[in-house]
């Protein structure tokens, strides 16, 4: 895998877009990155990260990646190229970021975004937006995940430095995360599930058993026998068949002896039941008898009654056979008096109108003559309802003439407006052409004196600044030449207390490791001893000084340089900056008054073109106004003409009304409302109608009532009814009918039940029997039964505790010896999972399968990491993994321990100096990430990154250092080495320089051919 090209937008530090041509930069196989503490040298390497597996390495979270130094709008976004597995690819990322809603308040939080690129041919195919997909494919040609990429590519050295001092549980914890044993944890995993689930198996069983054991104590309870006693909660496992067949013996048998008291019981309670049902029998018949010679002499006292009732209901079978007729005639009568009523009733409507006895002739010619006058009436009403709509008629012609005459006075006003605006208009138009020619020119004046003023402002910011950085650097040399000649000084008071330090750890009687003899005359001492951490403080404040001298160098040519550049064009202006501000302003004002102007040309062209339709709309209007105000007027004297004439007809209608219908002189004149003379005319013809109509409805109802009153007559003769009065009093209603009958029916249903009952010998024979003792028949009978009774629930106790026994029984028997099976597994699973989890005595060293199989993967990564760290630090030291037991019990096996080959002695990692610490840790992450290479298999690391430590290397470490990275570089492998080490520069010049301001980060490439500022 090799990176080609990063660009990064608002993304941590760098709010611009900042883009990175790794190929110009790794020409020579190996850069340095670098910067001041917090510009972002490591932000570029979280970019790279993310770009890839959508997240960064570290503790660092992926949603405060967009930059605090860009608007809040503006979306953050990766890209990078790079070729991996023979294919060029290229990802572009947003992460999730909040930005403010476009409306309303609050925020919004915007999704994560991401689109993977191939290279095909001269372009670029998209290959998928989904983040899944996108994983699986840089996982598939990558190789690496996540974690193994941030450890094997990125190199961080501080990590390493851990890993050498960690505890053997640490280091297992990175070693699973970079080296795939799935497999043996997955073992490690498995047998700790199978013992979990045998054991709670186990633990099932016996709950199961101490659940079935509850259940028997709780059938045995009741039980009225020995085994009932018996604590069956304490029984084992191994007592537990005797016990339930003894227990199954003792219920059998009085199981038995309870069977034969239920058979006794229940012959008894057969017996006391026949006799009390013999003894109710004969006391039901005698009492029968008696009951039927009392009802006898009861129904002879009411024989008179019953007689009276059935005469009754034979004269009211006679008068319902002359219902009919009886009703007709009644009916007969009341329309009689209703047609007489309604006579009666139409009189005094009439009035004088027509008599009470008036012949029918004359009241049908006062039906002819209201008829007429009904229709003159109507016309007349007709009139006046036209003369009233062509009332109307003229007050709406009216009105309309009058607003038509208020239109035609406002457009003539309106025309007389438009006139002018369409002078005004074509004035500005021209006023517009004129502004256009002068536009130009004054652009051309603003874009120069603009100019001017930015690049006079720079200027003086940039005389204070260089006035400034002149001062900073003096001071900034002053200062690292003091912390140069204290480092200096102190390494030389280490070298010479060397000796002293070394004298200090011998003792009397053993061997010097110099030069091996075993007496010691004059060891060496000195006054004030210098410890190593000191000379590397000395030394890191040093560069750190040197570096920020060459930063105040840098800035210093910077600033110089811009100055320079602005004199050929600042030279010919002799204004300052106020005065150029002042003309800009003037310039600018002038631009947007003739911009404005120039600007309103279209729009005062149309309005022009407006105002000119507007002025012929209204010419046009006021023409058509004026005609229809001339037709307004004349239809206006015509609908007056024709009202006068309608109220003229209406008047010579009511006068011929008077003629026709001289009866209705008091009722209609000529001068009466025409709705009350409708009214009238409306009654008084309904009142003619009804008198008619009730004179003749009145001789009906007579004639109807002779002929029925002869037809009752006859009827009342042939069913032997002297008179009217006498049948109707002979009539029942449908109630009185029904009671007598049922009456009769129960005196005649009850004699014939009585006689019966005294007619049949067995039943007047039981009265010759003594009567039984009922009340002492019933207490023998309530005895034997709940003698029965308890029988049955004695029986019913023990036979159901039997069948419990014996069914448990079967149960308990199988939990015994699914126990016994349980637990011989668990006990099998337990000791070979806590071998396997290191946690069993048998395992001394405590160490797990999966720790086991990374043990061979770290004296892999040692035997790598010892190939270049045999050509850093002299060849003195070796990476060495060790199992030994590790102090109060903790798990061992992941050891690591430094071999010096200078005095042939192993000792703690711990115990290496700063410098030799940051070559072990770098010689153990190279030799880690060939392992891991390996493991992946065998994908090729095309660019790596080693980041920080190189400060704490002397100058023969540092070359040595530098040597083996000069190695990596074998088969055009890329190095970005990440560190502000001063002495770096010079050694390495192809640089990314990171630069970082109030305003967010900048990149700049350096040493590489042809190359500008990168952003």
């Amino acid at each position: 895998m090799r990176l080609h090209r990063l660009s990064v937008r608002a993304f941590g530090p760098f709010a611009q877009t900042v883009e990175v041509d790794f190929d110009a930069v790794a020409t020579n196989g190996l850069f340095l990155i670098r910067g001041a503490t917090g510009a972002g040298k490591t932000s570029l390497l979280d970019a790279v990260v993310f770009a890839l597996y959508a997240d960064v390495p570290g503790a660092r979270s992926k949603k405060g990646l967009h930059s605090g130094h860009a608007d809040r709008g503006v979306v953050p976004q990766v890209a990078l190229d790079f070729t991996a597995a023979g294919r060029l690819f290229r990802v572009e990322r947003s992460p999730e970021f909040s930005r403010p809603r476009a409306r309303g308040g609050g925020e919004t939080t915007v999704p994560a975004k991401a689109v993977l690129f191939e290279r095909r041919g001269t372009q670029w195919a998209a290959l998928s937006t989904r983040h899944d997909e996108i994983a699986e494919i840089i996982q598939d040609v990558l190789g690496l995940g996540l974690e193994q990429f941030s450890k094997v590519v990125l190199l961080p050295q501080g990590d390493f430095a851990a890993f050498l001092s960690a505890t053997p549980e640490q280091r297992r914890t990175l070693l699973e995360r970079l080296f795939d044993v799935s497999d043996f944890t997955g073992v490690e995993a498995w047998l700790a599930d199978r013992r979990r689930e045998t054991g709670a198996e186990l633990q099932g069983h016996q709950a199961a058993l101490a659940a079935d054991l509850g259940t028997l104590q709780d059938v045995l309870a009741g039980a009225p026998v020995a085994a009932s006693d018996t604590d069956w909660s304490a029984s084992s496992a191994d007592d537990l068949p005797g016990a339930l067949r003894s227990a199954q013996e003792t219920l059998a048998t009085e199981t038995d002896r309870a069977l034969a008291e239920l058979d006794a019981a229940r012959l008894a309670d057969q017996a006391a039941a026949r006799a009390l049902t013999e003894g109710q029998d004969l006391v039901g018949r005698r009492d029968r008898v008696l009951a039927a010679q009392a009802s006898l002499a009861s129904l002879a006292e009411s024989q008179e009654l019953h007689d009276e009732a059935v005469a009754a209901l034979e004269a009211a079978a006679r008068a319902a056979e002359v219902r009919g007729e009886l009703t007709a005639f009644a009916r007969a009568g009341e329309a009689v008096r209703v047609a007489a009523e309604r006579v009666a009733s139409v009189e005094p409507v009439l009035g004088g109108l027509a008599a009470t006895n008036a012949p029918m002739p004359l009241l049908e010619d006062l039906l002819a003559r209201l008829a007429a006058g009904e229709r003159l009436v109507g016309q007349a009403r007709d009139r006046v309802a036209a003369s009233r709509a062509r009332r109307d008629l003229v007050a709406t012609l009216a009105t309309s003439l009058r607003r038509l005459q208020d239109e035609y006075a406002t457009v003539d006003a309106a025309l007389t407006q438009a006139i002018e605006d369409q002078r005004v208009a074509d004035a500005a138009v021209s006023a517009a052409k004129d502004a256009q020619s002068d536009l130009a020119d004054l652009g051309n004046q603003v874009n120069t004196l603009s100019r001017l003023c930015r690049l006079r402002a720079d200027d003086e910011a940039d005389a204070q600044d260089l006035e400034l950085e002149q001062v900073a650097l003096g001071a900034a040399r002053e200062t690292a030449q003091g912390l140069r000649e204290r480092y200096q000084n102190l390494y030389q008071a280490r070298l010479d207390g060397l000796a002293a330090e070394l004298a200090a750890g011998l003792h009397s009687g053993e061997p010097c490791p110099v030069c091996g003899s075993a007496s010691h005359p004059s060891p060496a001492v000195t006054a004030v001893p210098v410890t190593a951490d000191e000379v590397a403080a000395a030394e890191q404040a040093w560069q750190e000084a040197a570096a920020d001298t060459a930063a105040h160098a840098e800035r210093l040519a910077g600033l110089t340089a811009a100055r320079a550049a602005r004199q050929p064009e600042l030279g010919k202006e002799s204004r300052d900056l106020d005065e150029l501000a002042e003309a800009l302003t003037t310039a600018r004002g002038q631009l947007d008054l003739v911009t404005a102007v120039a600007a309103r040309g279209p729009a005062l062209k149309l309005a022009a073109a407006e105002a000119a339709r507007m002025t012929g709309d209204l010419v046009r209007a006021r023409t058509i106004l004026h005609d229809e105000v001339t037709v307004a007027g004349t239809a206006l004297t015509d609908a007056r003409r024709e009202l006068t004439g309608d109220r003229d007809a209406g008047s010579e209608l009511l006068a011929e009304h008077g003629r026709v219908c001289p009866c209705m002189a008091a009722q209609v004149g000529a001068g009466a409302l025409l709705a009350d003379a409708e009214r009238t005319h409306e009654l008084v013809t309904r009142a003619v109608h009804e008198r008619i109509q009730a004179v003749r409805e009145l001789a009906a109802a007579e004639q109807s009532q002779s002929e029925i009153q002869a037809e009752l007559t006859r009827a009342l003769a042939d069913h032997d009814f002297a008179s009217l009065e006498q049948a109707s009093s002979s009539l029942l209603d449908r109630q009185t009918v029904a009671e007598l009958r049922r009456q009769t029916t129960e005196y005649d249903s009850a004699r014939a039940a009585a006689q019966g009952v005294l007619d049949d010998p067995t039943l007047v024979g039981a009265l010759d029997t003594p009567a039984p003792d009922l009340a002492a028949l019933r207490q023998a009978t309530t005895e034997a039964r709940a003698a029965l009774l308890n029988a049955v629930a004695a029986e019913t106790l023990l036979r159901r505790s039997l069948d419990s026994l014996l069914r448990l029984s079967l149960s308990l028997t199988r939990r015994c010896t699914a126990i016994s099976g349980a637990a011989a597994r668990y006990d099998a699973l337990r000791e070979l999972a806590d071998v396997v989890a290191g946690t069993s005595s048998d395992n001394a060293l405590r160490m797990r399968l999966s720790a086991f199989v990374l043990a061979a993967r770290l004296e892999k990564v040692a035997t790598l990491a010892n190939e270049r760290l045999a050509t850093m630090g002299e060849g003195r030291y070796r990476l060495r993994h060790t199992d030994g037991l590790a102090a109060r019990g903790a798990r061992s096996g992941l050891g690591l321990e430094v071999f010096d080959l200078w005095t042939g002695q192993a000792r703690e990692t711990s115990s290496l100096s700063g410098g030799e610490s940051f070559m072990a840790s770098l010689a153990l992450a190279l030799g880690l990430a060939d392992a891991v290479r390996e493991e992946a298999g065998g994908f090729d690391l095309q660019t790596l990154f080693v980041d920080e430590g190189f400060g704490t290397l002397d100058d023969d470490s540092l070359e040595q250092v530098l040597e083996v990275l000069d190695g990596l570089r074998e088969g055009g492998r890329a190095v970005g080495v990440v560190s502000h080490v001063a002495e770096l520069r010079s050694r390495i010049p192809a640089q990314i320089v990171v630069d970082k301001s109030e305003h967010g980060s900048r990149v700049r490439l350096l040493g590489v051919d042809d190359a500008a500022p990168a952003a």
